[in-house]
Formats: C-alpha cells, sequence, structure tokens
C-alpha cells in the first residue's frame, strides 16, 4: 500500500522525463524513486528497484512534498561555489606570496591564516588556506640549491645558443660524418649509507643495518638525450688518465668504424677540461656554464644508477660494483626509460633548431 499521494509538483510522466535526463547520480537516483512512488509502485519494491532503504526514500517523499523540486537537487555541488575571499582578495594574495611574510620565515597555511584575518578581517582554516596556495597556481616544493657563482640565465641561453651553432658546425664541416650530441658526467658510489623513503605499515618504521664505510668507485656515464642510449665504465677514481680511458671505450663503443662526430656536454671538472686531456678525433668536448647541473641531462641518469644500493647493507666494495653492474647492463637496454628522464627541453630545441 502507498502511504501518501505525492504532492502534483509534477506529472508522472514529468518525473519520468527528469529521471532521465538528470546528470548528476544523486539527483538521478531522486528522481527514479519519485518516479516510481507516483506510479503506485509499492515501497518494498521500490527498495528492491534502487537500494535505497525506507527511511531514505519517505524523507525524500516528505521533502519533495513540501519543497518539489529544490528538495531533489543535489546541494554538494555548491560546496566551495561562495569562496571565502573574492577575486580582489585572492588577488592581492597572490601579490603578498610573492614576497616574503612580513613576520620573518617562509609562506605557510598558518601565515596565509594570519595574513587574511589581518587584512581582511576573515577567519580561515589552515586547510582553506591551503587550498588557496593550490587555486593560485602553487604546490609543495623543496628548494633546489644553486651555487653562487652559477652561471646566470643569459649566460646559459648563450651556452644552448652556442651548442646549436656548433652542431651546424660540425655537420657541415663532415657532411660524411653522422653528428650526435651526448653527455657525460660520473657518479660516486660506495659504502657510506645511502637511506631512501620507502613504503612500510604505519607504525612498522623498517630499519636498515649499516656500517659506514670510505670505499667508492665512479661510474663513469655517457648518455644521448635523442635516443635514451647509453654507456657506462666502473673506475677506481677520478683523473685525467682515466678520463682518457673513459674517452676511448666510449669512442670504441660508439663508433667502431669512424664514421660519426660525437659532441659530448660536461661540466668543467678539472679530469675534463685539462690541456694534457688526450681526446679521440671523433669526440668534440664541449664545456657546460659553472654550476649549472641543473642543464646536464646526465645528472638525473646519476641517482638512477645508484638506485640499487639505497637501502642496502653492504660491507665490501665487491657487492657496490656487482650491484652497480647489474644495473649498468638493465639500464643499457632501458631506451625509453632512459630518453623520459634525459630528454630535456633545452635539447630537443636546439637539435630541431640546428
Amino acid at each position: 500500500m502507498i502511504a501518501s499521494p505525492l504532492t502534483p509538483h509534477h506529472s508522472t510522466t514529468e518525473l519520468g522525463n527528469r529521471y532521465r535526463r538528470a546528470t548528476r547520480a544523486v539527483e538521478r537516483s531522486r528522481w527514479h524513486i519519485l518516479w516510481l512512488y507516483s506510479r503506485r509502485i509499492p515501497i518494498r519494491q521500490i527498495i528492491e528497484m534502487t537500494g535505497y532503504g525506507r527511511s531514505t526514500i519517505s524523507a525524500l517523499i516528505r521533502a519533495y512534498n513540501r519543497g518539489g523540486e529544490a528538495a531533489v537537487r543535489d546541494g554538494r555541488q555548491d560546496n566551495g561555489s561562495h569562496p571565502a575571499l573574492n577575486e580582489a582578495q585572492q588577488k592581492h594574495l597572490l601579490e603578498a606570496l610573492s614576497s616574503p611574510p612580513l613576520e620573518g620565515g617562509f609562506w605557510s597555511g598558518a601565515a596565509v591564516c594570519r595574513l587574511v584575518k589581518k587584512e581582511y578581517g576573515i577567519e580561515i582554516s589552515a586547510v582553506c588556506a591551503c587550498s588557496y596556495f593550490k587555486r593560485l597556481g602553487y604546490s609543495p616544493q623543496k628548494p633546489r640549491p644553486k651555487h653562487l657563482q652559477s652561471a646566470s640565465i643569459e649566460e646559459q641561453d648563450a651556452f644552448k645558443k652556442k651548442v646549436a651553432e656548433l652542431i651546424k658546425s660540425v655537420r657541415e664541416t663532415h657532411p660524411d660524418k653522422q653528428v650526435e650530441l651526448w653527455v657525460q658526467d660520473e657518479g660516486r658510489v660506495g659504502l657510506k649509507p645511502e637511506i631512501r623513503r620507502i613504503w612500510a605499515a604505519r607504525g612498522k618504521r623498517p630499519i636498515i643495518l649499516q656500517k659506514r664505510g670510505y670505499k667508492w668507485v665512479y661510474v663513469y656515464i655517457f648518455v644521448e638525450p635523442l635516443t635514451g642510449k647509453t654507456d657506462f665504465l666502473i673506475l677506481p677514481t677520478v683523473s685525467i688518465s682515466l678520463m682518457e680511458l673513459a674517452l676511448e671505450e666510449f669512442s670504441k663503443q660508439i663508433d667502431p668504424k669512424g664514421e660519426k662526430k660525437i659532441l659530448l656536454l660536461l661540466d668543467g671538472a678539472g679530469w675534463h677540461t685539462s690541456a694534457r686531456l688526450k681526446v679521440p678525433e671523433n669526440i668534440i668536448l664541449q664545456k657546460f656554464p659553472p654550476y649549472t647541473p641543473e642543464l646536464s641531462p646526465a645528472e638525473p641518469l646519476v641517482k638512477k644508477v645508484k638506485e640499487p644500493i639505497y637501502n642496502q647493507t653492504l660491507t665490501k666494495i665487491e657487492e657496490v660494483i656487482e650491484l652497480l653492474n647489474i644495473q649498468c647492463q638493465r639500464l643499457g637496454k632501458a631506451l625509453e626509460e632512459i630518453k623520459s628522464l634525459c630528454y630535456f627541453s633545452w635539447i630537443r630545441d636546439i637539435w630541431e633548431s640546428a
């Protein structure tokens, strides 16, 4: 039996049409219930057909009888539609975020709360303050350390232009050679503990047994950002003589028939720039501007090479070398993975323009 009839805010046909046209899931379910109820279908069957309980269905019918269509509307769509700060206040907040807080330190949710209360007399929660960071285009980031003597933006742009011009020049001078752009770096890896965050069950902090050691090896890394090709050489230290060895082995591996001209970008370490360094004929060295690791596509690859030793209990340098060998062999086949790490946008731009 039907408990009570619906107030005729809509006909049965109109209710059915509203149910079919509804785009929001909650509103669609409510129109469905009302349409079924208007057709004098027993509540127990409506429960079976819609999955809603008797109390929910009864409350909807009472609300609809009192308020009509307003009772069907999903009010959650209004959440956040009336922000605490108007457009002008948000613009002022964005300008304030470009400078440190007046009380010193750095911007945080609490600092934004204090500013908003002082400037506009509005109290907001720290959660709301953080939502304004996101709304205004901010995200939590760890600052990147930068050396005081690092090259300026203008100097870095000049370097990129120089590399593009060098590629053109090499192509014109050696039309019979294939020109490739590679980047080189070294990574020191040893028995010093390397701890990184890992997923673990709550309340059960993992423990890694460690013993600090003072033995290292160096991985000489060569990468072609455009293709993801790599070449690695593990040596006991860094020096001019070992750099010569690394360049010679790299030259033989990448260009055994002498059909290429390789432009190799590398940092300004002494063993890279020494006048005593002997460089194979098919390799042209080009130094990065001073203190600009962010320009080098080989930098992220150094961390990737070291991944197997993170959170490991290692007591012998031979164990380190074995893990590095396995990782270098794997990375040598992972072209797409390496390309995604090392194909920097500035490399793409100069290569396409050269």
